[in-house]
């Protein structure tokens, strides 16, 4: 062969400097020859690129041969020229992609992308994602109210929407977005997710797609977004690619909040109890004291207008949570800021019994004795262990629970009808929630004796309690 001379010198080059793994791997892969990417010989190398070199030369005639057969068939043959051929048959007046330019331009694409997909006979998947700055949004109020609107439309018609958030070290613009979607989050239609890598914040992405009908798709270079063109495409597989693209960044991504929704709270709620007896340091937050620390015998005794089947369940898994969430304060800190109820509304039978059931027909509620139980084996577990400490709220009820985990993100309760149980994982997320709970216990350890304090707070309210039962009993006696 009259260049076997050249090709072995190539081989040899190439073999001497092929010392990294990762450009063995990529010449394995290049060669078809898995032996390679662990290949040690520099001399076995040169004669496998020899011998690869040897059979590309070779099988150029053929390629002679495959391009003279392709002239002599029909230019309406080829495949990609019949593709845009149906492409352009397939326009309607030319609207197949659209450009929008600047800010104002943004708006305008997305308001058409949301009317578009309301136009659908049938509701389908909304994904977004955007690293850009949101002030394009949020800086003109009645597009912000406009978008708002239409996003609820489209979930309302029964749409799915999958977000990639923005998630910086910025903990006050996730805080925002957070504050931004919440209301969505509690449809259950949405599904977020966050990048958990740190990108460069030069080149940055925005892309809203409804699935296998439109894209609106957009990038730009730092803060600046005043001349950025954004596109609107409406092509089927300009669509299917950008919506492949999405998906393809969604597998590298976590979920940021995940949504427990559930038509009754005893359904949400074994989340919450093994989320309670998981290891690591606990700070948690309750309008009323804590269910997991209600003795399992005194939530039978008060879970009568509950249906049997349901109560025989739930007592059973209650009980097995509040087993292991004593064994957990043997080893963790355990914070617990609870509220307590007045005198009066636990004598009139006021004092719900929180986090069992938002159902107005099957509420539960303490009556002295058994309110009395449940602060009695508070104190049980304040005498017994360390770990465990209680701090009284004086303000109002917040009208959820707060549960956060140093080393397991964030838990939080809102108890609507229907209920929602969020649970955030992101790191800085729960940072932020771990630091909030803590300044406030920290500004509560501030108190002289404030775990002291606890206590005869708590022994007051008893007290208080069987001194009112006992002048009700001498009363009825008379």
């Amino acid at each position: 062969m009259p260049h076997a001379d050249y090709l072995r010198s190539i081989a040899s080059f190439f073999a001497r400097r092929c010392t990294e793994e990762y450009i063995r791997s990529a010449l394995a892969t290049a060669m078809n020859q898995p032996a390679i990417s662990s290949m040690q010989d520099v001399d076995e190398l040169s004669l496998l690129l020899f011998q690869w070199l040897e059979s590309k030369e070779e099988t150029s005639g053929s390629r002679l041969e495959t391009l003279l057969s392709d002239l002599s068939q029909p230019s309406s043959a080829n495949a990609s020229k019949r593709q845009a051929a149906e492409r352009e048959a397939a326009k309607k007046d030319g609207q197949d992609l659209r450009m929008f330019y600047g800010m104002e331009g943004r708006r305008q694409a997305t308001i058409a992308l949301f009317n578009l997909a309301l136009q659908q006979p049938a509701p389908g998947t909304l994904l977004l994602f955007s690293d850009e700055n949101s002030k394009w949004m949020l800086d003109n109020s009645s597009f912000s109210q406009e978008w708002f609107t239409l996003l609820w439309q489209l979930i309302l018609k029964g749409y799915k929407i999958k977000v990639i958030h923005k998630v910086s070290r910025d903990i006050d613009e996730m805080l925002d977005v957070i504050h931004q979607w919440l209301p969505f989050y509690t449809s259950g239609a949405v599904e977020p997710y966050y990048y958990p890598r740190l990108r460069d914040g030069v080149y940055k992405r925005t892309l809203s797609v409804v699935s296998g009908k439109a894209a609106v798709f957009a990038t730009s270079i730092g803060e600046n977004m005043e001349t950025t063109a954004n596109f609107m495409s409406t092509d089927k597989l300009t669509v299917d690619s950008f919506t492949n693209e999405f998906y393809s960044y969604l597998a590298l991504c976590k979920p940021l909040i995940k949504i427990h929704p559930a038509k009754n709270i005893r359904l949400v709620l074994p989340e919450l109890f093994s989320f309670e007896g998981r290891g690591g340091s606990l700070i948690s937050r309750s309008d009323a004291p804590s269910l997991i620390t209600l003795p399992p015998r005194v939530l039978e005794s008060i879970s009568h207008p509950l249906p049997a089947q349901v109560t025989e369940d739930f007592l059973e898994s209650f009980s097995r949570y509040s087993a292991r969430f004593e064994e957990k304060l043997k080893t963790d800190p355990v914070f617990q800021i609870i509220r307590l109820a007045k005198p009066e509304d636990i004598l009139s039978g006021k004092a719900l019994v929180g986090s069992i059931t938002t159902d107005r027909d099957m509420q539960i509620f303490y009556n002295a004795q058994t309110y009395t139980d449940h602060l009695q084996n508070i104190l049980r577990l304040l005498t017994l262990y360390e770990n465990f400490n209680v701090f009284i709220a004086p303000d109002e009820a917040d009208g959820y629970s707060l549960y956060c985990n140093e080393e397991n993100g964030v838990m939080i309760l809102k108890e609507d009808d229907p209920p929602i149980l969020f649970e955030l994982t992101e790191p800085n997320m729960a940072s932020a929630f771990w630091d909030y709970l803590s300044q406030t216990i920290q500004y509560r350890q501030f108190q002289p004796y404030a775990r002291n304090a606890s206590i005869q707070q708590i022994r007051e309210l008893i007290d208080a309690l069987a001194a009112s039962e006992s002048t009700i009993t001498t009363r009825e006696d008379a």
